[in-house]
């Protein structure tokens, strides 16, 4: 704990992005529901240094998280797919984007080229699918951003129909912003920046509309060219921990394990033949009342018959079922018993044996198994 709140102070007084607005949130591997995570014994002991937290000199190879230099790109999930089809044009991989430098595009050309242009291919060579049916996905943080294209009957604007065109739609109040042609600056933009906007910047709002809303949070960013469309839609997403296997298996004794189902069967048994009484109880009790109901009415007579006729049906079913469970739990209870135990170890034997490690328990012996070779029954265990 004492970490998260030093990076989280430390976050609050040292910038990391040239852009305005933009916040930074500490990393999920310092939050305190993950302090438990199995998963923060991989990680290297130096991925969080910073000289802005300890005093410490810096360990070997290690860089300073909170360097403004080292927060000039951003990783993402990239992938690409085709709607209804389950394998992807493009397998999810991380791609590292530099601001203004290697995998960054002008985000006017990642728009034009690869989202708005009718003679776009798919560099899957598999795949002759056309662009509006793809979408591609950027995921980062607790975020992804899902860009997919859609098809027009005709151009937005006539007069416009060469440039792109820029609004966004609110999720929350469905208010529609203005519709504007893109300028030069925002063609020539870093899509990285974009991206970055997108993920931490949750302060920026629409200019003189009456939305209140995050404009990168809650807004879906449209631009148009010709019949095409292309959305970029923020998503929050759930983060999930990889579980492993434990390194070592014990197995129980199965003698205790037998006493706890014996227990079970007991209760059980207790259960059911309480329910048994009750329900005989219950039958003997309408019983009496018919007979009361009739001694008071005489013109009751032939209904009570049939009445009577039906609660003898039910006794009789009703003690067939009682009969049936009854067996059911003495052949359960038969096969519990007969079941293997394992045998006690001795002191000198289990003296021999490594911590956590148990003996499994052999299969019984039977017949069919007796000419099978030994090596069957072995097995291995690894500290």
């Amino acid at each position: 704990m004492q970490q998260y709140f030093a990076f989280k102070w430390a976050l609050q007084n040292v910038i990391l992005s040239s852009s305005p607005c933009v916040r930074f949130s500490v990393p999920y591997m310092l939050r305190p529901q993950t302090h438990e995570l199995r998963t923060r014994n991989l990680l290297p002991p130096t991925i969080h240094w910073s000289k802005r937290i300890t005093s410490m000199p810096p360990p070997r190879d290690a860089t300073d998280c909170l360097d403004f230099e080292n927060h000039q790109q951003l990783d993402v999930l990239f992938t690409c797919w085709v709607d209804g089809v389950q394998q992807p044009c493009i397998e999810p991989q991380v791609v590292n984007i530099f601001y203004y430098g290697k995998n960054d595009l002008p985000l006017g050309h990642f728009i034009e080229t690869t989202c708005l242009d009718p003679a776009y291919v798919c560099p899957n060579p598999d795949c002759d699918v056309p662009i509006e049916r793809h979408f591609r996905s950027f995921t980062h943080n607790t975020g992804k951003i899902i860009v997919g294209t859609e098809r027009l009957r005709e151009p937005i604007s006539l007069d416009n129909k060469d440039n792109v065109l820029m609004w966004s739609w609110c999720e929350n109040c469905e208010n529609v912003t203005q519709l504007s042609s893109m300028d030069t600056t925002t063609w020539q933009s870093s899509l990285g920046k974009f991206l970055e906007l997108s993920f931490y910047a949750r302060d920026y709002v629409t200019k003189g509309a009456s939305c209140e809303h995050s404009y990168h949070r809650h807004h879906v960013k449209y631009f148009s060219k010709g019949t095409l469309t292309v959305y970029f839609d923020y998503q929050p997403i759930t983060l999930m921990e990889v579980a492993f296997a434990p390194r070592i298996t014990s197995i129980p004794k199965l003698g205790s394990r037998l006493s706890t189902w014996l227990k079970r069967i007991e209760q059980l048994d207790d259960i059911t033949l309480k329910s048994i009484a009750d329900i005989k109880n219950k039958i003997h009790e309408i019983e009496i009342a018919i007979h009361e109901t009739v001694n008071q009415n005489r013109s009751l007579n032939r209904v009570s018959s049939t009445v009577l006729e039906k609660i003898s049906d039910i006794k009789i079913m009703f003690k067939e079922d009682v009969e049936r469970l009854k067996k059911g739990l003495e052949r359960f209870k038969e096969f519990q018993q007969s079941a293997p135990r394992q045998p006690a170890l001795s002191n000198s034997i289990n003296d021999l044996l490594q911590p956590g490690l148990r003996l499994p328990l052999r299969p019984r012996v039977t017949s069919d198994i007796l000419a099978q070779p030994d090596e069957i029954y072995s097995y291995t265990t690894t500290n």
